[in-house]
């Protein structure tokens, strides 16, 4: 059997929103090693991230608030509290994330528009050196010890 299928009058609102939902909960579970739903605990960052996916989307032409994009992004911590995010799973399993797709996307996008996205940035670094860190592993390249 199908899932259930909905239709969204505007498709571009629904995937940025889902973008949001990426940006925020797939980093930083994986820096904190966390489930979804202790991300509530990090409030002040989880609203940075919204403010500024709600800025981009703006220059995206995709009207919203910072506030009503923060509400869906906590409902969906919440719904999913108990879940493992993909990030998480990949990091603890020392494989390529999808960070490059999620928030690499945000920031092209961001650098396209002029908006400054810095919480964004700081997490994608901190992703890319844990990365890093074990992709070296098992190579020829030199090692930080």
């Amino acid at each position: 059997m199908l899932p259930d299928v909905a239709w969204h009058n505007n498709i571009h609102s629904a995937i940025w929103r889902k973008l949001a939902v990426n940006c925020v909960i797939n980093p930083l579970t994986a820096l904190k090693g966390c489930k979804n739903g202790d991300l509530r605990d990090y409030t002040q960052e989880v609203a940075a991230i919204c403010r500024e996916v709600a800025a981009v989307m703006e220059r995206e032409g995709i009207h919203t608030s910072a506030e009503n994009l923060l509400f869906y992004v906590e409902q969906v911590i919440e719904s999913t509290a108990e879940n493992i995010s993909s990030m998480l799973q990949d990091v603890r399993a020392q494989r390529h994330t999808e960070i490059d797709y999620i928030t690499g996307f945000l920031l092209n996008r961001a650098r396209a528009h002029g908006v400054a996205v810095p919480e964004n940035a700081r997490l994608f670094e901190l992703i890319k050196r844990k990365e890093n860190e074990y992709e070296r592993v098992g190579t020829d390249l030199p090692r930080p010890w």
